[in-house]
This record gives structure tokens, sequence and C-alpha cells, in this order.
């Protein structure tokens, strides 16, 4: 009789996200919060998730995910209870995102650099 097979283990944490923040396998909460908001960097984004981290906000932030697109950084905070969706392409360390050039670039209609993304869960859930 075989056994079944043993599940593929969760990925070691990665050290890229901002102070409070770790990035928890690729998976992020699933229940977007809010708009869209442009950002200068990633730290601007986990400041603000921060911010609205509270129990007056109905557990409110739990994680963030930032990327570029045409020249500026993207930022989309998560909340709920559930690390059920991937990561999106543009929200990794490595990705240029979209219509941005190529990671360190800085965009001449925007003065933005890319800073390629990060997607980022508070550090504790």
């Amino acid at each position: 009789m075989q056994s079944a097979p043993e599940p593929e283990p969760e990925p070691e944490p990665t050290t890229y996200c901002p102070a409070g923040y770790t990035d928890v396998g690729g998976k992020r909460i699933n229940w977007g919060l809010g708009a869209i908001t442009i950002v200068h960097n990633h730290q601007q984004c986990a400041d603000r998730c921060t911010q609205f981290s509270g129990v007056q906000f109905n557990g409110g932030c739990k994680g963030f995910q930032t990327g570029m697109y045409f020249g500026k950084l993207f930022c989309r905070s998560y909340g709920g209870n559930y690390k059920t969706t991937g990561c999106a392409a543009w929200a990794l360390p490595g990705s240029a995102g979209m219509a941005s050039g190529a990671i360190g670039d800085v965009l001449p209609d925007t003065g933005q650099m890319n800073v390629g993304g990060n997607c980022c869960t508070r550090s504790g859930l």
C-alpha cells in the first residue's frame, strides 16, 4: 500500500520586506482594502498599511503589494483572514513591472526610479 505524497514545504520567508513585514511564501492576504495608491518607495506603502492596521479599522491592513506601472509605484493593501492568493507577478522584487523600464531606471515623465515590487505581510500574522 502506497502512502500519500507529502505536501510541499512552505518556502522560507525572504528578507526584502520593510521592517515589521515579511514575505510569507508568496501568498498574500486576499481581501483588497481601498483603492490603489501611488507611493515613492516600498516603505511608504508599509507605513500606510501599519497606520490602518488597528482594531478601529476592523482588523485593517494585514499586508501590501507594490509594483511599477507606467513609471509609478502602485501600493495596494490587503486584509481578511486567508493567505490563499499568490502574489502578482509585478509585486516581486525582480519584476520591472509594466512599461516602467528596467529596475534602477528613472522614468523621465514621473521622476520615479523603478524599484521593482514587494509582496509583504505584517510579521506575526
